[in-house]
């Protein structure tokens, strides 16, 4: 399996502004969305940032038309 990351942050075309760094479409849908993935990316970190672990954590966020369509995370571990 292929761990890949891209982050991309721009300002917005339309004059919106950006937080933090990340232009974000702040619909109540996303916004939902958001805290899942935050949500899950924060169990994650203290599931692998833990001596003994050993293997890859993904996250994954599907976006279309700038409106998260959903979120995937995953935890594998590798048995040494």
């Amino acid at each position: 399996m292929t761990n890949t990351m891209t982050t991309t942050a721009k300002r917005p075309r339309n004059g919106g502004s950006a937080s933090n760094g990340f232009a974000i479409g702040l619909t109540e849908s996303n916004r939902v969305k958001l805290a899942l993935a935050e949500r899950a990316l924060k169990d994650q970190l203290a599931t692998v940032l833990a001596r003994g672990f050993h293997g890859i954590a993904t996250l994954e966020i599907a976006v279309q038309d700038g409106t998260i369509q959903h979120v995937r995370h995953g935890i594998e571990r590798t048995e040494r």
